[in-house]
């Protein structure tokens, strides 16, 4: 069984690696992982396939919103009901 934990992150910020790859693949399948981990309905494959796309050209910034959009897409519409999960799917 899949538990909730966080992708590796560099422990500083390295030069020629840009800031932007901390929102990658590894990190957008560990959040799909965690969603679904608290919420069984969370479809990670169509979560991750939209949260992927396109996301290569974009910023650190740009991809957050990108993310979070994704996150918006496939999380129940009430807000309360999406808050609850996303809290729940946090790490210790």
């Amino acid at each position: 069984m899949d538990t909730l934990r966080i992708p590796d992150a560099p422990k500083s910020i390295q030069k020629g690696f840009p800031l932007k790859m901390v929102l990658d693949k590894e990190a957008v399948n560990q959040l799909a992982k965690n969603l679904h981990h608290v919420h069984v309905s969370f479809n990670k494959e169509a979560f991750i396939s939209e949260a992927m796309n396109d996301i290569n050209e974009l910023s650190i910034t740009q991809r957050s919103i990108h993310i979070a959009y994704a996150m918006f897409t496939h999380l129940p519409e009430s807000y309360t009901e999406a808050i609850a999960i996303i809290l729940q799917s946090l790490t210790p």
